[in-house]
C-alpha cells in the first residue's frame, strides 16, 4: 500500500474547499472543511475531517433535520443512527418497533414490500417470490405486476 491516491484524495480536497464557500452546503460557524485542509495533505488531513464531521453529526441531532448534508455523512454504526435521525432510520427500515405495535409493524412491512417491488422493476423477476394483489392473490410475473401497476393495482401509490 502506497498510501491514498489521487483518485482517492481528490473528492475531498474538493469537498474541503468547496463546501462551506463555493458550494454553500453547510455554515462555516457550525463546521468549517477548510480547517482540514493544508498544504502537506489536501486530503482532509487523513481521515480527520470526516471523523469530526461524523461526530458533530451524531452530537448534534437536530442538524439532520436543518441540512439534508448531515444525512449523507451517515454514521456506520446502527444504533448510534437510530438515535441521532429520526427519518433515515425509518426510511431504511432499521427503526426499532415494538413487537405489539401493529401500526409500525405494517409500515415496516409496507416499505419491505415496495422495496421488492421497485427492486423486481428495476432488475427483474429472478429469485423474488410471487407479489400478492390486494385481495391475496397471486400477481404473477413481472409483465403481470407492471401491467396491475399500471391499471392502478398492486403497488399502485404506495408510499415509503
Amino acid at each position: 500500500f502506497y498510501g491514498p491516491q489521487p483518485e482517492d484524495t481528490i473528492p475531498m480536497q474538493v469537498l474541503c474547499t468547496m463546501a462551506n464557500y463555493e458550494l454553500q452546503m453547510f455554515p462555516t460557524d457550525i463546521f468549517d472543511f477548510a480547517t482540514y485542509q493544508d498544504d502537506s495533505n489536501p486530503a482532509g488531513l487523513r481521515g480527520q475531517a470526516q471523523r469530526a464531521f461524523a461526530e458533530l453529526s451524531v452530537n448534534k441531532p437536530e442538524l439532520h433535520e436543518q441540512f439534508a448534508f448531515v444525512n449523507l455523512g451517515r454514521f456506520p454504526a446502527n444504533e448510534v443512527l437510530l438515535e441521532s435521525n429520526p427519518f433515515l432510520p425509518a426510511i431504511n427500515n432499521v427503526n426499532k418497533v415494538d413487537a405489539d405495535d401493529n401500526q409500525a409493524l405494517k409500515d415496516a412491512e409496507r416499505r419491505k414490500q415496495n422495496f421488492l417491488k421497485l427492486h423486481a422493476a428495476h432488475f427483474g423477476y429472478v429469485g423474488l417470490r410471487a407479489f400478492r394483489d390486494s385481495n391475496g392473490n397471486d400477481a404473477g410475473g413481472l409483465e403481470n405486476i407492471r401491467e396491475s401497476v399500471d391499471k392502478g393495482g398492486v403497488g399502485s401509490g404506495a408510499t415509503a
